[in-house]
């Protein structure tokens, strides 16, 4: 992307695995998300081999009103891989920088795509449903992205 758009209303940071499996699913997230007027942003837009990932993140995530998190992967899947703590652990920044926010940062929005059995757990960890919008993971572009996009935007 390697755009530094700062239009922080209509900015949407994207914490979704990176891998060749989940590019089907990426693609048509990015694709709605341009067609509906926002703008994707996402770690991998800095080439900036001097700037730490993590600093790339929060810089994402303080520009950025939307925000969605994909955390319906975080298992390992194969042995010896890693389990994925990096995406809750952003999701648990963004909630930070809005818990300590002043402005217009105060009224960010999540997406949070899961697997239906951890449902209740991030409903319960937002204490603010009403900033959260949380949708079971289908694995299906379509169903992951144009309805649950528009009602979290709105």
């Amino acid at each position: 992307m390697g755009h530094t758009d700062t239009n922080f209303s209509k900015n949407v940071f994207i914490n979704c695995p990176f891998d060749s499996k989940y590019v089907v699913l990426l693609r048509p997230l990015l694709f709605t998300l341009v067609y509906l007027g926002y703008v994707p942003r996402i770690a991998s837009e800095s080439l900036d081999s001097g700037k730490p990932r993590i600093e790339k993140i929060v810089q994402l995530i303080t520009e950025s009103k939307f925000s969605i998190h994909d955390l319906s992967r975080l298992q390992s899947s194969e042995r010896d891989e890693f389990y994925r703590l990096n995406m809750p652990f952003e999701l648990g920044i963004d909630f930070g920088c809005r818990s300590f926010a002043e402005g217009d940062a105060k009224f960010k929005r999540f997406l949070i795509l899961e697997k239906r059995y951890r449902q209740e757990l991030w409903i319960g960890f937002s204490g603010h449903a009403a900033t959260f919008s949380s949708v079971p993971s289908t694995n299906s572009p379509f169903l992951n992205s144009a309805p649950a996009l528009t009602n979290a935007t709105r």
